[in-house]
């Protein structure tokens, strides 16, 4: 499962999902992948340092969100159940 599901992954091209760069086994066989490292904070981290953001803002970084989601969601085979 969760090969399938970086493989899924690293089929996602949106701007704001992160790139999988790399995957495989080891000669152990153990599983490994290379994502993008992204710099910046967390939406908490943003929200305990400057407060309630705008609500232009908080449309912006959903409708990101959002997007990224959308397209994960195009990918995801129906068998497989979300987990929430």
């Amino acid at each position: 499962r969760f090969e399938r599901e970086v493989q899924l992954t690293a089929a996602l091209v949106h701007p704001n999902t992160v790139v999988v760069y790399d995957y495989g086994r080891t000669a152990e066989g153990t599983f490994y992948y290379a994502m993008e490292l992204l710099d910046g904070i967390t939406l908490e981290q943003l929200v305990v340092r400057d407060g309630p953001q705008p609500p232009g803002r908080v449309v912006s970084i959903l409708a990101q969100a959002c997007g990224a989601l959308a397209e994960a969601l195009m990918f995801r085979p129906s068998e497989t159940p979300i987990v929430t």
